[in-house]
């Protein structure tokens, strides 16, 4: 694609960036209001937005967050199959014009892996998906299936709700606590979750099953709605009910409640696949790539300065030899 993509950094959210958001298309997943609500949510210094034109055509509209010392979109992990607007078949040559340190995760998108320069990691993750069609419990192994149980029998006294108020916020904020402890940048982004799992809710995009004992929550286990999939987002569980392995419980009743609610897959996502491959089989993957073209300023460097210093022991080697003969 040889047109020429310009790119105008933003700050803030201003009329222009309205008239081209728009002007491109919207994200199944994601609708253009949630997306310029994420773009606005906290648009400090940890915010920025891209706007990418063609001949003053919108190309793409990208919202960006800090994320530890490189960019990531504002649809990041938290919004499945999205990244942001962009017209067909220029996501490539985008990520190319943007030309800043910069992650990105396909993670259930139908688009390829795109053509990039400046490419520095590429992460390949295998992911599980439980087939709701089918009697999924005949694929678990008689091992597993007698864990299961027992976490039935263990857990059959407490009480199960979907969607109760406050149910995802404690979730999110639980989890939150336990894995970015010491991640200023993912506490920024606290507020990002929340805001794109109110908004689901109220669109029946979103449920959190939950276990309760004695009016409590214990444990939690929140998805997303896509392509008639449950998408497994998070999942947590009170340290203290461990030992009744609520952990497995919780899975097992969000499997059977998604079942029944006439939902096709339910997506366990990637990561731990020692625990997950007891569930479901390998179905696909999710990409990570890492883009960076300041990395490749010192070794195109070395590479000039090697090249140089070669020519010159060339020439030199040339000269003896024309002396010698």
């Amino acid at each position: 694609m040889k047109t020429k993509l310009s790119v105008r950094w933003f700050n803030k959210w201003v009329d222009k960036l309205d008239n081209a958001l728009n002007m491109l298309p919207e994200m199944s997943g994601c609708p253009h209001s949630l997306y310029k609500s994420l773009i606005q949510n906290n648009m400090t210094n940890s915010k920025r937005t891209a706007l990418v034109t063609a001949k003053d055509m919108p190309i793409a509209l990208i919202g960006l967050r800090k994320r530890a010392g490189n960019w990531v979109p504002v649809t990041h992990y938290l919004l499945p199959g999205c990244l942001f607007p962009v017209q067909e078949g220029y996501l490539g040559p985008v990520l190319n014009a943007l030309e800043i340190n910069l992650w990105i995760s396909l993670w259930r998108n139908s688009t390829p892996m795109p053509e990039c320069q400046h490419i520095i990691t590429v992460e390949r993750i295998p992911t599980y998906m439980v087939d709701l069609s089918q009697d999924y419990e005949k694929n678990w192994t008689k091992s597993h299936m007698r864990h299961v149980k027992q976490a039935r029998r263990h857990c059959c006294e407490f009480a199960s709700i979907v969607n109760p108020p406050a149910s995802a916020e404690w979730i999110i904020k639980n989890c939150n606590s336990k894995w970015n402890a010491g991640d200023k940048s993912e506490h920024g982004n606290l507020s990002d979750k929340l805001l794109v799992v109110n908004y689901l809710e109220k669109i029946n995009r979103h449920y959190s099953v939950m276990l309760m004992d004695k009016g409590e929550f214990i444990a939690g286990l929140s998805s997303i709605v896509h392509q008639n999939n449950l998408v497994a987002t998070h999942f947590f569980r009170s340290p203290e009910y461990e030992k009744c392995s609520v952990g497995t419980y919780l899975i097992d009743l969000s499997l059977s409640w998604a079942k029944a609610s006439g939902f096709s897959k339910f997506d366990m996502g990637g990561e731990y696949s020692d625990y997950k491959r007891h569930w479901a089989p390998c179905v696909g993957e999710k990409i990570n790539f890492h883009i960076c073209k300041s990395y490749f300023a010192p070794l195109q460097n070395v590479k000039q300065s090697f090249n140089k210093t070669q020519q010159k022991l060339h020439s030199i080697y040339e000269s003896r030899s024309d002396h010698d003969s």
